[in-house]
């Protein structure tokens, strides 16, 4: 289920992701980019590849690179 785009402070829970993470585990993320509104209760983002990246990485968390 996609609710980063719901998130009012997206950069906290980063920040939490990465608190409680396992030293070894992993966070998939899915959200939408190309998506209509849909409120409940707010609908605030649309991530680019390269913002929600910046995201993550600001939280310590580590993106692999993709070939």
């Amino acid at each position: 289920m996609a609710v980063f785009e719901h998130l009012k402070e997206p950069q906290i829970v980063a920040n939490e992701m990465y608190r409680v993470l396992t030293k070894g585990g992993a966070v998939v993320i899915g959200t939408h980019f190309m998506w209509g509104y849909h409120e409940c209760p707010v609908d605030l983002w649309r991530y680019t590849h390269d913002g929600l990246n910046l995201i993550m990485e600001n939280a310590g968390l580590k993106i692999p690179v993709e070939n």
